[in-house]
């Protein structure tokens, strides 16, 4: 996969959510330090989901041929996603960016990252898009066919783990 088989004008079609929590040993002790988060973030996520449980409209990403992309939402377009505050919100929250490849999987990057957000922190083995210590994102996309799959893992406080999986269509 590269980044041409991208380019395109994509709409969104469906949307579905999963939530997890972090989980301790009964003999936890003030040395135990949870990485269940970073399981999370760094799993390549299923997305090849043969539909999801919600229609969704209103969104567009377009990519261009540049590995740029550009993210619209129509007024009151009603999704779950994360905005650039790292805030579950229900109406849809455009970015635009980048698609970034790392280890054969690709990710959307926004344009203005976090400043909490360092592509050297080596805890991650995918990109991150956002990062201010409490909440850190994951945007990761993939092609097949004429669908795109968006996979947003997100952490909250080490504790609380959100996915929401994004289909759109190749429109153009």
């Amino acid at each position: 996969m590269a980044i041409k088989d991208f380019v395109g004008r994509w709409e969104i079609v469906a949307v579905e959510e999963e939530e997890g929590e972090a989980t301790f040993p009964d003999d936890v002790d003030d040395d135990y330090e949870n990485t269940e988060f970073l399981d999370w973030l760094n799993e390549t996520p299923t997305c090849h989901r043969a539909s999801a449980s919600e229609v969704a409209s209103g969104v567009t990403l377009e990519i261009f041929e540049d590995g740029n992309f550009e993210e619209r939402a129509e007024e009151g377009a009603r999704l779950p996603c994360f905005d650039e505050e790292g805030v579950m919100e229900m109406n849809a929250s455009p970015f635009d960016g980048e698609i970034v490849e790392q280890g054969g999987a690709f990710y959307l990057r926004p344009k203005d990252l976090h400043p909490g957000v360092s592509p050297e922190d080596e805890r991650y083995e995918v990109i991150i898009r956002y990062d201010d210590g409490d909440t850190a994102i994951c945007d990761h996309v993939k092609v097949v066919k004429d669908n795109l799959y968006r996979t947003v893992s997100v952490t909250t406080d080490a504790l609380y783990f959100n996915r929401i999986h994004y289909i759109y269509e190749r429109r153009a």
